[in-house]
């Protein structure tokens, strides 16, 4: 992702790769460059670039667990800690993880037990919630 900002006949144009910034390079025009606008603009690159939450919820039990497509997802009977898009977490089964993580979550919710631990991440608030771990109690 490539971000710019103009201040003036100054343009600070910042590159990020992942989640943090890798260049900055400035075009001045002829003219000295500020530190307080290169300060800005990275501040805004990297504000633009972070991740909003990654959050950890303990003692859950699973209420909904369904698949669409290549994607699960599951809701748990007490609210998230935040807003997840349509009040799910999200996960792809096309991989170990996510069969793992779907085989954990089905047994926690016929059994009725409480998962003990499930981390998601979300890119920005009241977006989708993707799930990084779960971990059930025997």
């Amino acid at each position: 992702m490539i971000t710019t900002c103009v201040f003036g006949d100054d343009t600070y144009r910042g590159e990020a790769a992942g989640m943090s910034v890798s260049t900055l390079t400035t075009q001045t025009n002829g003219h000295d460059t500020m530190k307080l606008q290169a300060t800005l603009c990275l501040s805004l690159i990297a504000f633009y670039c972070a991740p909003a939450a990654a959050v950890s919820e303990t003692d859950k039990a699973v209420d909904r667990l369904g698949v669409q497509g290549g994607t699960a997802y599951f809701s748990t009977k007490d609210a998230f800690s935040t807003t997840c898009k349509f009040d799910v977490v999200y996960f792809s089964i096309g991989d170990d993880f996510g069969k793992a993580a779907y085989a954990s979550l089905l047994a926690a919710q016929t059994s009725g037990k409480k998962l003990s631990r499930f981390d998601y991440a979300q890119s920005a608030p009241g977006e989708t919630c993707t799930l990084s771990l779960v971990e059930s109690r025997s």
